[in-house]
């Protein structure tokens, strides 16, 4: 039996995970930030999946990608 702990109750002011990209010091860099206020910095799925592909376009460019705090 699947147990939601009453979390399908709960509504989600924001995204707990931010991902862009931009130039530092001249040079394209691709970052992501995860903000730990949301649901105490627990990942979701779709969370997980723009992660993935912030690092995937890093990669496919040939770019550095960061965590920014």
């Amino acid at each position: 039996m699947l147990q939601n702990f009453g979390m399908e109750k709960q509504k989600i002011p924001g995204d707990g995970v931010i991902t862009g990209f931009g130039r530092v010091n001249g040079k394209v860099v691709y970052v992501y930030s995860q903000d730990f206020t949301v649901f105490g910095g627990s990942l979701s799925g779709n969370s997980a999946k723009k992660i993935c592909k912030i690092l995937d376009l890093a990669i496919k460019k040939r770019m550095p990608c960061d965590w920014v705090k």
